[in-house]
């Protein structure tokens, strides 16, 4: 059966080749270096001469979760049951940043564990941001943000990226 057989023979389509990568480079106060972001979203795999859509696991990303007026930088870092066990009898030993959050995360299918750290985005970070990207200008605004986590938007964050992140395989 070749592949045009097969897409119309069935309600099954032909798989395509869709491969997504962003970069977004951060830098200003609030990040002591610029940094790149990339996700990279799909990937494929060949499988009896049919290319198979299939999502990464993303590793840096921007997220704003539902509910929430905050925009996060996420980054989330594959760890061992070992180092996640040392981690946790030394949870007292961390420095904790207030602006930054970070949760332990398995995934569903296939029991792999994340560390999955997040910061929050100074909102006058994303409107300089923004002013010099899409109009070339520089406006800058010091205002005095205070940028801390509250329990329940830890808990709102952890909530709905858990289900973003349960999509990926």
């Amino acid at each position: 059966i070749n592949p045009e057989q097969a897409a119309a023979g069935s309600l099954m389509n032909i798989p395509y080749m869709d491969v997504q990568n962003t970069s977004i480079h951060l830098s200003n106060q609030y990040y002591d270096n610029p940094r790149q972001i990339s996700c990279s979203v799909n990937s494929s795999i060949v499988q009896d001469n049919f290319v198979i859509n299939q999502l990464v696991h993303p590793i840096k990303f921007i997220y704003r979760p539902p509910n929430d007026i905050y925009i996060y930088h996420i980054k989330c870092e594959e760890i061992s049951i070992q180092l996640l066990n040392e981690i946790s009898s030394n949870v007292s030993n961390i420095n904790f940043n207030q602006n930054e959050y970070f949760f332990f995360y398995q995934q569903q299918n296939d029991n792999r564990t994340y560390q999955v750290v997040c910061e929050i985005v100074s909102p006058s970070f994303i409107i300089n941001f923004l002013n010099k990207t899409i109009y070339g200008i520089e406006i800058e605004q010091n205002i005095g943000e205070e940028l801390i986590f509250k329990f329940d938007q830890k808990e709102n964050l952890k909530f709905y990226l858990t289900q973003y992140l349960n999509r990926f395989s």
